[in-house]
């Protein structure tokens, strides 16, 4: 799911549940039919504002400028044919679609916002389909294909993978191909009619070629940029299930609608730039530990862009992450390998804008029996972590991530360099503090949470803790400092 669509205005019109399932699907196919129209009138749109220059002016800019235009026209009228092609063989794979079709003559003009849907389509393929998208693939893909090929390295057939958000199908497909049984979900037509063309059209590696950024004209270094060409498939799935033991499907429609019934049905459940898409994010936690079997595991990568977040007459709860893996932990599940990685999305890496996530990443496993809940003392330690990702050491160890320790240098003035096994020796130094502190504390807790006050009372017992008084001071009831002020101005 792409994060840049959060402010769309139009979202709830591509996502309303609606029985005119064909009719929605016309919709989606006018509009990715009716791109070569749209980027035509844009660029009618550019040339009329150069005309309205100075003489003077034109002719600074005509030559080059009137060129620039001249390929934009034809770089719209190849991306038109390749949107003609995903329409024309998806609509043949989804059962009913003729009807659809012969509505599309009757239907008004696609809304801009569906033609922004169309240009961040091709953004997508891009990304999940082509050699220029591995980097962004490779930055947030990779570390689940690991973390899964780590957790199940055989009998992988009979492991079941489901993929919501799925998007294009990449990520899905890579899992196929590793020996996995996977069902992916999708709730945009967009999406689904594109994936259907990757994964089930035969292709030559590399024999299709678009133009996704000839329409932007801001932030560009030359106009060559805007022209870039994108060649792709960089493989080509051709889905077959003839010499598979593994099954692969793509179920469309609304992820908490379309697992109501699955309970305890998944080994794993993977969400990849996925759980922001939520309305009520506590509601797709409560799911994935619903459709989870006992054992199985919830590995997760992406930001927190809600795709609600001030759209009008949308309920939309935003929760900073720390709450979000709070409240994971709250429902079950036991965090394990958390940390942050950076990327991209959709980035035109020639443009002078790029936007820069960092994704958190984590594997939440879910018991397979109730005495694998945690202990209290193992909560605390769990809460040591929330205040930012963690980071693995070459034993397994979670240890407090590098990052932090690196922010923390960066306030304190006048000090050398900080080097990179400097920054980890002090990372594992506060690491060790921390785990002392939890088990002193742990020891000395009275009722069955350990709370601020057993903090700052253990802090106070220990001599060579002085240090930490003013940061943990040891807490006043209300009734207690008005006595101390009444105390104080009686005194005076």
């Amino acid at each position: 799911m792409n994060p840049s669509t959060s402010n769309d205005d139009d979202l709830n019109e591509e996502h309303k549940p609606t029985d005119a399932d064909s009719m929605h699907t016309a919709k989606i196919m006018k509009a990715m039919l009716s791109y070569r129209s749209f980027g035509r009138e844009k660029l009618c749109e550019v040339i009329s504002s150069f005309r309205s220059l100075s003489n003077e002016h034109i002719q600074l800019v005509a030559a080059q400028h009137t060129k620039h235009i001249r390929s934009c026209f034809d770089c719209v009228d190849e991306n038109q044919k390749f949107l003609e092609m995903v329409v024309a063989f998806s609509a043949n794979m989804f059962g009913g679609e003729d009807q659809a079709i012969q509505l599309l003559n009757e239907l008004a003009p696609a809304t801009n916002h569906f033609m922004d849907k169309v240009k961040s389509t091709l953004r997508q393929v891009i990304r999940e389909w082509s050699s220029t998208g591995a980097q962004e693939r490779e930055a947030t893909y990779r570390p689940i294909i690991e973390e899964l090929e780590r957790r199940f390295p055989t009998d992988r057939e009979n492991i079941q993978i489901l993929v919501p958000g799925a998007g294009l199908g990449r990520l899905a497909w890579e899992f196929v191909e590793r020996g996995f049984s996977v069902q992916a979900n999708e709730y945009s037509m967009f999406m689904l009619l594109t994936s259907c063309f990757f994964l089930n059209k035969p292709l030559e590696l590399n024999s299709l070629t678009i133009y996704p950024h000839t329409l932007e004209t801001s932030n560009l270094w030359s106009y060559e940029d805007a022209l870039q060409p994108i060649k792709f498939p960089d493989i080509s799935p051709g889905m077959s299930d003839e010499c598979r033991k593994n099954t692969f499907s793509m179920c469309a429609g609304d992820f908490l609608e379309v697992t109501k019934e699955d309970t305890e049905q998944f080994d794993c459940v993977v969400t990849a730039w996925f759980i922001d898409t939520a309305n009520n994010i506590i509601s797709y936690i409560e799911r994935i530990r619903e459709i989870l079997k006992p054992g199985g595991v919830w590995i997760n990568v992406g930001p927190l862009t809600y795709h609600y977040s001030e759209m009008e007459g949308e309920v939309s709860i935003e929760l900073p992450y720390a709450e979000v893996l709070r409240i994971v932990r709250e429902k079950g599940f036991i965090v394990e390998n958390e940390r942050g990685l950076e990327s991209s999305y959709s980035a035109n890496y020639k443009s002078m804008l790029r936007y820069l996530y960092t994704c958190a990443f984590f594997a939440a496993s879910k018991p397979k029996m109730p005495s694998e809940m945690k202990s209290p003392k193992d909560e605390a330690s769990d809460a040591t972590q929330q205040a930012g990702t963690s980071e693995s050491s070459e034993d397994g160890a979670l240890v407090v991530p590098v990052s932090r320790i690196k922010m923390i240098y960066d306030t304190v003035p006048d000090v050398l360099p900080l080097s990179a096994d400097g920054a980890a020796a002090l990372s594992m130094a506060v690491e060790c503090l921390a785990q002392d502190l939890l088990e002193k504390v742990y020891k000395r807790a009275k009722n069955d949470e350990i709370d601020y006050d057993d903090v700052s009372a253990m802090i106070r017992s220990e001599d060579e803790l002085s240090w930490l008084h003013e940061f943990v001071p040891k807490r006043l009831t209300y009734e207690k400092a008005c006595s101390i002020i009444q105390n104080k101005e009686n005194a005076d």
